[in-house]
């Protein structure tokens, strides 16, 4: 977001962002949660952190952690005695701390709790993460190539690439390499018409 005040733009950005690691030799998971803001006037900016928190845990403990470091935002304040003795501060700086804290607090609960709703856990969601982007960076590879890939019916682990002109690919007595064509008539007797697989050959 974006405001102006006395001649200075400022603007506000965050993200988060969750993912599986290894520590110690073990599956574990993490959190962040970052937002940065920028204060600029003519021939001047100032860019700064704001917030900057996470966490690294065990797998089978990190939706303990995600519900600490809530608790942690939630219950975050500005000490009233030290802000009093800050020049010029502003006595509300307190409630829109703790105000922020509360939001974070949210933000990182439903985060969790979408994340486990849909995956059963933070690290199946990575993994499924994972498996999206490969299978869709297998579809632009076979839309470059020009093909797609089939299993034989009769035996699933036998797949094959084939062109993409053709509406039909069979295999067969004789034919080794997939056969093409633009009807579901078998080629040759004894054809098998392959299955089409989703990209990557899943």
């Amino acid at each position: 977001r974006a405001a102006a005040s006395a001649g200075v733009r400022t603007s506000l950005r965050a993200g988060e962002a969750t993912f599986a690691c290894a520590r110690g030799g073990a599956p574990a998971a993490g959190y962040v949660f970052a937002a940065t803001q920028a204060a600029a006037q003519v021939g001047a900016e100032l860019w700064q952190v704001k917030t900057l928190t996470g966490f690294v845990a065990p797998a089978a403990e990190a939706g303990r952690a995600a519900a600490l470091l809530g608790h942690l935002a939630a219950s975050f304040r500005v000490d009233p005695a030290w802000l009093r003795a800050q020049a010029g501060a502003d006595a509300a700086m307190s409630e829109v701390v703790a105000r922020q804290g509360a939001i974070l607090a949210q933000a990182i609960s439903d985060r969790y709790a979408a994340e486990q709703a849909a995956s059963g856990s933070i690290h199946a969601a990575y993994e499924n993460s994972v498996r999206a982007h490969d299978r869709a960076h297998a579809g632009e590879v076979e839309t470059i190539r020009g093909v797609h890939s089939y299993a034989d019916p009769e035996d699933r682990s036998r797949t094959f690439q084939a062109d993409s002109i053709h509406e039909y690919q069979w295999i067969g007595p004789g034919h080794s390499t997939p056969v093409g064509t633009d009807s579901d008539t078998p080629p040759f007797e004894g054809a098998r018409r392959l299955e089409r697989l989703p990209p990557g050959g899943g």
